[in-house]
């Protein structure tokens, strides 16, 4: 809905990039008042404890990870200083703009992931990693309408909903311009949720 209620009020609008354009519909020109400050601070706030979770968590995840292959220690130092590099990147990349940061990391970070599944693919178990494809894709679809319905699980083990729905955000850019509210819809729900909800369920069933 953040994305759909940005990306058709700027784009399709000419309206400002914010989340108080959201609110234009209901609030008319008091939208660019004290009301629309009110939203505009609150969302920039409720933005930044999500990113402190977030980043809190990935500094401890990345810090286990270098005590268990550099033996480095994962206390808080080694997270604060990890926390201290990230801030700086992505303070870094905002500096640069969208083209000369965001979009650099995006694509660096598309460049390790293919480099770290080819990896995996060629020195890990091929075959195996072979046929666990094929059968979690045909259990993927045969069991996709229960495993979609959150009411009535049968299933003990659902732990995987949460974390994995998170990647499920909605990508806008100047193309959402072209498309129709619909259209949108069928793209950030199927499109877009298509290979999370398929990794998410395999790597599931590879951690049994």
């Amino acid at each position: 809905m953040v994305g759909l209620s940005l990306a058709f009020f700027s784009f399709n609008k000419g309206l400002p990039l914010t989340i108080r354009s959201g609110f234009f519909p209901l609030l008319k020109d008091r939208t660019w008042g004290w009301f629309g400050h009110v939203i505009d601070i609150i969302a920039v706030l409720a933005t930044i404890f999500g990113l402190a979770t977030s980043l809190g968590f990935g500094a401890q995840q990345a810090a286990s990870g270098l005590n268990f292959l550099f033996g480095i220690d994962s206390g808080m130092g080694t997270q604060v200083a990890i926390i201290i590099g990230m801030t700086f990147v992505a303070v870094i990349s905002v500096v640069r703009g969208l083209e000369g940061g965001a979009k650099v990391l995006s694509n660096l970070n598309m460049g390790l992931a293919a480099l770290l599944l080819i990896f995996v693919f060629i020195a890990g178990p091929t075959l195996t990693i072979l046929i666990a494809m094929g059968t979690t894709a045909s259990s993927y679809f045969e069991n996709i309408i229960p495993l979609s319905n959150w009411i009535a699980r049968g299933d003990q083990n659902s732990s995987t909903v949460g974390p994995c729905s998170i990647g499920r955000g909605g990508y806008l850019d100047r193309r959402s311009s072209a498309c129709s509210l619909p259209a949108f819809q069928r793209g950030a729900r199927y499109v877009r949720s298509s290979l999370p909800s398929y990794l998410c369920r395999r790597w599931s069933r590879w951690s049994g």
